[in-house]
């Protein structure tokens, strides 16, 4: 009897498939939660957002805030005006919980669209002078944006983009040289306005990869997900 408790003790205790008892029925057993792999359409904890909009609601105007190590001087602007925000604790928690989000997986921010734009605008005027500029190897190599991560071994690359006042996220799979794109209503833009308006991401990516050694095509696609959860209000 002592042998078998001690057996049983070493024995590798692998997690189950369902939280359960065998007082449960199969149909009222709630699913086991991975958290080691990311789900991009997971739904919102419906307590936790709650929560944050009973707080958010009663958040005068000209409020400061500490988030993190970040003090917001006016958190209410901030929260209306910034989607950088949710970036930002996305990054942190990356930092936070490696293994849940994956070390292979890097998250920009809004700037980053915009300057891969204002590189794309002096690359036409400079033509065969122009040389990509430093502001964008920042974001390369980890100095920016704030919390940000360097490139080097990256599989995936998210950033946020809007356009025409509409919000929309983009996955760069490396080695599928493809540019995923998430957007909650596919009527605000065509394939081919979607393809023009992403124009400087796919031309500056896979030169900015390169520089670190990341294996990418030249010739990025643009792929809209299907299945990506509709907003109610466009």
């Amino acid at each position: 009897m002592v042998k078998s408790k001690e057996l049983a003790a070493k024995r590798l205790r692998v997690p189950s498939g369902h939280l359960s008892s065998p007082l449960t029925a199969t149909i009222n057993r709630r699913n086991f939660i991975d958290g080691s792999k990311i789900d991009l359409f997971q739904k919102v904890d419906p307590i936790k957002e709650t929560k944050f909009l009973n707080w958010y609601s009663k958040l005068g105007t000209g409020i400061s805030y500490e988030l993190g190590s970040v003090r917001l001087t006016d958190a209410r602007e901030w929260f209306n005006d910034h989607i950088d925000i949710a970036m930002y604790l996305l990054r942190q928690g990356a930092a936070m919980y490696p293994k849940s989000f994956g070390n292979k997986r890097v998250i920009m921010d809004f700037a980053f669209k915009n300057m891969l734009d204002i590189a794309q605008m002096t690359k036409e005027f400079c033509q065969d002078n122009f040389t990509i500029p430093n502001y964008l190897f920042d974001y390369v190599h980890g100095k920016s944006p704030s919390n940000g991560q360097p490139w080097e071994g990256c599989t995936y690359l998210y950033i946020p983009v809007l356009a025409n006042a509409h919000w929309f996220a983009e996955e760069m799979n490396f080695a599928e040289s493809t540019l995923y794109v998430y957007d909650p209503d596919k009527s605000c833009l065509t394939q081919g306005q979607l393809e023009k308006f992403l124009e400087s991401v796919c031309y500056f990516i896979p030169l900015l990869a390169k520089s670190v050694n990341i294996s990418v095509e030249e010739k990025v696609q643009v792929q809209r997900v299907d299945g990506t959860v509709k907003q109610k209000i466009s």
